[in-house]
């Protein structure tokens, strides 16, 4: 019981972390893509 509240609380941990990688990395090539147009225009 003990092992899979283990890898449940796991599992949400890595979704949490996942989440927040692809938010950073849409903010980051939002940004970028903002650069780029801003220096091309």
């Amino acid at each position: 019981m003990t092992m899979l509240k283990l890898i449940l609380i796991n599992w949400q941990l890595m979704n949490y972390l996942v989440l927040v990688l692809a938010v950073t990395y849409r903010i980051t090539l939002a940004c970028e893509l903002k650069v780029f147009v801003s220096l091309t225009i």
